[in-house]
């Protein structure tokens, strides 16, 4: 929310149908920058952790994270994913 109220600060929209998400008004159902950018920034997180995912099954060549080991780490330790 506050991302989207920097964005559109000089604006008229306001943002306020973020927060009925995920059922949005008309006004965002339309082809509109403000529609745009609410999709936008709905659709990263999930977007992020499919990378994440792909990454670390090896899905995603020259990604910084390696497979998930065959082993279980030693006492104290986990795996943490991502180098």
């Amino acid at each position: 929310m506050k991302a989207c109220r920097r964005a559109f600060a000089d604006m008229r929209w306001n943002c306020s149908s973020i927060e009925l998400a995920p059922n949005y008004l008309l006004d965002l159902e339309r082809g509109t920058r403000e529609s745009a950018f609410v999709y936008a920034l709905s659709a990263g997180p999930p977007i992020s952790h499919a990378i994440a995912r792909a990454c670390t099954s090896g899905d995603l060549p020259g990604c910084s994270c390696g497979p998930v080991p065959g082993e279980p780490p030693g006492p104290g330790n986990r795996w943490g994913g991502c180098a």
